[in-house]
């Protein structure tokens, strides 16, 4: 936004950073909110007018969402969750197909319940097959 020359910059930066705490509907809002301010401040370093520059706004915000929701978040889960970020990827994919919106927001926990209870059936078979082999 600073690039852009819209004012408050820094204020929507922190007010979008907020907004993401709130799922689906932040993003939203906080990309509603820049793009109301850059229509109303019509301060550009690129002399677009308002039309063009609300536009990029809501261009810009939805590309940095997409490249959020594709490859940080996953990331970020992986690493919590100690699960590959495809992995995470694929069980919010399938979790959505499944649940709808409930599916997405257990889809993570599920993965990694899924994990921690494969993990602890392979630990027993492992402890089985060798304490069978001592005998």
């Amino acid at each position: 936004m600073s690039i852009l020359g819209i004012k408050f910059a820094l204020v929507l930066a922190i007010f979008s950073g907020f907004a993401e705490l709130v799922p689906l509907i932040g993003p939203i809002v906080a990309g509603g909110v820049a793009a109301s301010t850059a229509f109303i401040t019509q301060s550009s370093n690129f002399a677009l007018s308002p039309e063009q520059l609300v536009l990029t706004v809501i261009i810009i915000y939805f590309i940095v969402r997409q490249f959020e929701d594709y490859f940080v978040i996953p990331h970020i889960m992986g690493k919590i969750t100690r699960l590959h970020p495809l992995v995470i990827l694929f069980a919010v994919l399938a979790g959505g197909h499944i649940g709808g919106v409930m599916g997405l927001i257990l889809a993570v926990p599920v993965a990694g319940m899924l994990r921690i209870l494969l993990e602890f059936c392979l630990d027993k078979i492992n402890r089985s097959s060798k304490g069978e082999g001592r005998r």
